[in-house]
């Protein structure tokens, strides 16, 4: 079979595309609408729940990619999402939610990723103070006797209390804790990770350079991505949804590699984007 980087196509096609990118939650990122009608805005999406709304589609597609998820807990908070791109073995993915809390002193927005390994729990939250009302009154904080470690060069605390583990440091504004405890009944007991684990785990929240982000695109298509040689200043790759999928349906196949840009900030979300996508249809 021939086949060909796509740069001209009929409208039939075009159409067959774009719906197929519809049903799989691809569309402008800068758009906050949700892909899944029955989902509830703040409400944690779930695996589970992407693949029944997907089920009623004659797509037939055999893997889901997270990123999608991601995405609905993105339109909930004005940060940019970072997703771990490490998970100890035997744990699986549950959910990834995003929320905005308002308080009398203080607004924060705040991402959660959950995994299972059964009784055991892995938590990791990314929070940021949106709005805070500074106090006149002195610190009377005691001091911070929790261990120092070491997370891609960043101070962090680690500390174990009534059964569960904590790591907690900071990027920037952006406040990040790794959580993990076993569930025995209605008590919390230490959960099997080491905090060289933890550590571990701690260490992959980061933000990946565009040279892993395209590799990882690359190894998900068969064609040779390409990359852009001029981008305008100021913008740079957005590499949380650099991506590469293959779609199979039941009148088209195809592989697409999206690459996105954005114009702003570390970690907020700004109106400016670029995205760049590349179709190689196969059938």
């Amino acid at each position: 079979m021939k086949k060909s980087i796509l740069i001209g196509i009929s409208i039939v096609t075009v159409l067959g595309i774009l719906l197929a990118a519809v049903a799989l939650g691809f569309g402008n990122p800068g758009t906050k609408s949700n892909s899944f009608a029955n989902t509830e805005v703040n409400e944690p999406v779930t695996k589970e729940e992407v693949q029944m709304a997907l089920a009623d589609t004659d797509t037939g597609i055999s893997e889901i990619d997270i990123n999608g998820i991601i995405q609905q807990a993105q339109s909930n908070v004005s940060f940019r999402i970072i997703e771990p791109s490490y998970i100890p073995s035997g744990y699986k993915f549950k959910s990834v939610e995003g929320r905005k809390f308002k308080g009398a002193m203080t607004d924060i927005d705040m991402a959660s990723f959950s995994y299972k390994n059964e009784d055991e729990q892995l938590t990791i939250k990314e929070t940021i103070m949106v709005k805070t009302e500074q106090k006149t009154e002195p610190s009377t904080l005691p001091k911070d006797t929790r261990e120092i470690v070491d997370i891609n060069g960043i101070e962090g605390r680690y500390s174990e209390e009534n059964g569960i583990k904590v790591i907690g440091w900071k990027i920037g504004n952006l406040s990040l804790s790794v959580m993990s405890w076993k569930n025995e009944g209605q008590n919390q007991t230490r959960s099997s990770l080491s905090k060289e684990e933890m550590i571990n785990i701690a260490k992959s929240v980061r933000e990946k350079t565009p040279e892993e982000a395209i590799a990882e695109a690359q190894a998900k298509v068969s064609f040779k991505i390409l990359q852009p040689s001029y981008i305008p200043t100021g913008y740079r790759m957005n590499t949380f949804q650099t991506s590469g999928t293959k779609f199979r349906g039941s009148s088209v196949e195809l592989e697409q590699a999206s690459l996105f840009y954005i114009k702003g900030d570390e970690f907020f979300m700004k109106n400016e984007y670029l995205n760049l996508m590349e179709l190689l249809v196969t059938k």
